[in-house]
């Protein structure tokens, strides 16, 4: 009899602490809620936008700058080795730094752009190691019309790949932002060719991935160096 009488506390007690449990489970998934959601729906809107907006500005094709028509050389008492040059449309523009060709440092660079034919020449320098010097420029050429005089130092140049890996391995410098990468897939890649200490027939075979033929731009962008 004891034990039948006590039964009805113990199921009581049971149930109590089964609702108990019910609502501390409740109160809890309400606070984890509330903790990772706004509480207003506008705020949800407002964070979608903004989560929105910063997709768009990480994905945003950068600006391009076309390279002068027209060699300018800046005077300077000083040599100044940074040069920014377009390497194409839908590229990042790359800077690079160059070291004086000449003891006194009394020389300038700049980039233009050129149409091809260039039409003129150039050669492995005899009197500067690891240089390309520019020998002959043709009259009425674009590279006359570009500025170029005979004498400039050919420093580097724009140039396009294929295969983005069998280019990095050639030492091109790929700009990982407008789009190069070190996978080897089959199209072209905008790339800035650094003349110094290659061969002369590297440089010709980069200036010539930019003709038409090769679904190029039809144009070349070239860095010079010229003594003041």
């Amino acid at each position: 009899r004891r034990i039948l009488h006590v039964w009805p506390y113990f199921n009581t007690i049971i149930l109590a602490m089964a609702l108990r449990l019910f609502l501390a489970t409740l109160i809890c998934s309400h606070s984890v809620s509330s903790f990772l959601l706004p509480k207003h729906p506008r705020s949800v809107t407002r964070a979608l936008q903004s989560s929105e907006e910063s997709a768009a500005v990480s994905f945003e094709i950068p600006e391009f700058t076309p390279n002068p028509a027209k060699l300018e050389f800046k005077p300077r008492t000083y040599f100044y080795g940074r040069c920014t040059i377009s390497i194409g449309e839908g590229y990042k523009p790359m800077t690079e730094t160059f070291s004086p060709s000449f003891k006194d440092d009394e020389c300038s660079l700049a980039c233009v752009e050129i149409e091809l034919p260039m039409g003129m020449v150039i050669e492995e320098s005899a009197d500067i190691q690891g240089r390309l010097e520019v020998v002959e420029v043709m009259e009425g050429s674009n590279a006359e019309f570009a500025g170029v005089k005979v004498g400039d130092l050919l420093r580097a140049c724009t140039a396009q790949k294929t295969d983005a890996y069998a280019a990095a391995n050639g030492n091109i410098a790929f700009n990982v932002l407008g789009g190069g990468t070190t996978a080897g897939v089959e199209m072209n890649k905008r790339a800035l060719y650094t003349a110094d200490g290659r061969p002369l027939e590297g440089c010709l075979e980069a200036i010539g991935t930019n003709s038409e033929d090769n679904q190029g731009p039809g144009t070349v962008g070239a860095i010079f160096e010229r003594k003041n």
